[in-house]
C-alpha cells in the first residue's frame, strides 16, 4: 500500500527512483587451520594455528542528482590480505585455565565512503575559499594487530571469575583529510580555492584494557530458586588516536593531535540477573559506561571540535517460556528506566550538543516449530 501512504503524507504516488551507486564486489577467502595437543609439566597445553587468506576486488559506479555534476562516475578497489592467528590453552590446574591469543583482523570501508563524487560549494560568506566533500574510492582496510590473555578459575561447575588483558593496535583508522585544491565553480568566473575534506587512512590507535567477571550459579537454593544466577562484568580501557591536523585555509597537514579512540569509554559495568529453570528462563540486564568523545564536528569553523557523550545506561528484560516442545512464548522489553541520551561540546554546562530520549519497548512474541 505504498501509494495510499504517500498520497496520505502529500507525496506523489509513484515517485522517481534514483540510485546512489551500484557496486559488484567479489571477495574470495582460503582458510587453513591445525590443531595441536601436548603436555608441558605434565599439564595439556593444546590450541590451534590458523591462516585466512582474503582477495577483494570491487567495480563501482556512482550517479548523482547534482545537475552540475556528471551523471555517473566509476572507480575500482582492490586489495589482498594474509590474515593469521594463534590460540593458546593451558591448564594451570584442573579449576585453573590460561588462555593466549593472537589474531589479526581487518574492517573494509563503508560504501558511502567510497563515493568518487566530489560535491563543491562555493564561498557565500567571504571567508575566503569554498569547501568541498566526497568519499574515495582508494581506501584501504582498517587493520588491527590483536593479542589477549586470560585467566579463568572455575571454582563451581556452572561458575567462574576471570579476568582478561587485551591490546589493539590499529593503523588506518578512516579520518577526513583535507586539500585545498582550485577548481571552477558553476560560474564563468575564476577559479579560485576550495578546501576539500576526503575521507583517508590518515590515523593510527592503540587501545589497551583490562575485564574482570564473574559469573555464579548456587548450587544449594531449593525448589523453584534453583536456577537463580548472576553475571557480573567491569572492562577498564586506555585509547588514542593520532587526529591529523590540517591548516584550514591551505589544508597543509599541521601535525597530529592524540585524542581517545572515538566511540571508546574509560569505564563500563554490566550486571545479569538470571533465573533458568527447565521451561522458564528470565533475564534484567543493567549496563552503563562512561563518558566519551564520540566525534569531531565541523572542523573547518567549529571550535572546540569534539563531541562527547555523556555516560549512558540501559536497563532490559527478556523472558522465555517453553510452553511445550513446539512452542515458545517471549517477553522483551528495552530501555525500561526511560534513559536520556546526551552530546555536548567540550564543556558540557554551557555547550549543549542534543538530547535523545530512546523508547522504552515491549515486545510480545511466540515460535513454533514443527
Amino acid at each position: 500500500n505504498r501509494e495510499q501512504y504517500r498520497e496520505l503524507a502529500g507525496l506523489p504516488a509513484n515517485p522517481e527512483i534514483f540510485y546512489n551507486f551500484d557496486i559488484e564486489e567479489t571477495t574470495i577467502s582460503l582458510y587453513g587451520q591445525v590443531d595441536f595437543n601436548t603436555e608441558v609439566a605434565g599439564r595439556v597445553l593444546d590450541g590451534q594455528f590458523g591462516l585466512r587468506y582474503e582477495m577483494n576486488d570491487a567495480d563501482m559506479t556512482f550517479f548523482t542528482e547534482d545537475t552540475s555534476l556528471p551523471p555517473q562516475s566509476f572507480a575500482e578497489r582492490s586489495d589482498n590480505t594474509l590474515l593469521p592467528s594463534l590460540v593458546l590453552r593451558y591448564e594451570l590446574a584442573e579449576d585453573l585455565m590460561l588462555r593466549a591469543a593472537y589474531t589479526e583482523t581487518i574492517r573494509r570501508p563503508e560504501m558511502s565512503q567510497l563515493n568518487s563524487y566530489v560535491r563543491y560549494f562555493p564561498d557565500v560568506t567571504d571567508i575566503g575559499y569554498g569547501t568541498a566533500t566526497g568519499g574515495n574510492p582508494n581506501l584501504k582496510p582498517v587493520e588491527s594487530t590483536n593479542i589477549d590473555f586470560s585467566l579463568e578459575w572455575y571454582f563451581a561447575p556452572e561458575s567462574s571469575l576471570y579476568a582478561t588483558y587485551f591490546t589493539r593496535d590499529i593503523e588506518g583508522f578512516v579520518y577526513d583529510s583535507v586539500v585545498a585544491q582550485d577548481y571552477q565553480g558553476p560560474t564563468d568566473d575564476e577559479p579560485y580555492t576550495y578546501i576539500v575534506s576526503l575521507p583517508d587512512n590518515t590515523s593510527n590507535g592503540k587501545l589497551d584494557g583490562w575485564e574482570f567477571g564473574a559469573i555464579y550459579f548456587p548450587d544449594y537454593l531449593p525448589g523453584l530458586l534453583d536456577g537463580l544466577g548472576v553475571q557480573a562484568s567491569y572492562t577498564l580501557l586506555d585509547s588514542s588516536q593520532d587526529i591529523p591536523i590540517f591548516d584550514r585555509e591551505t589544508g597543509e597537514l599541521n601535525g597530529y593531535s592524540n585524542q581517545p579512540i572515538f566511540g571508546v569509554s574509560d569505564s563500563s559495568y554490566s550486571g545479569v540477573l538470571v533465573y533458568d529453570n527447565n521451561e522458564l528462563s528470565m533475564r534484567l540486564s543493567y549496563v552503563w559506561r562512561d563518558d566519551f568523545l564520540n566525534n569531531y564536528e565541523a572542523r573547518l569553523f567549529a571550535n572546540p571540535l569534539g563531541v562527547y557523550r555523556k555516560p549512558e545506561r540501559s536497563m532490559d528484560f527478556q523472558l522465555t517460556y517453553n510452553v511445550t516442545e513446539n512452542l515458545t512464548l517471549t517477553f522483551d522489553a528495552t530501555n525500561l528506566t526511560e534513559e536520556i541520551y546526551q552530546s555536548y561540546y567540550q564543556y558540557p554546562d554551557t555547550h549543549n550538543f542534543g538530547s535523545s530520549l530512546y523508547s522504552r519497548t515491549f515486545a510480545l512474541g511466540a515460535r513454533f516449530k514443527i
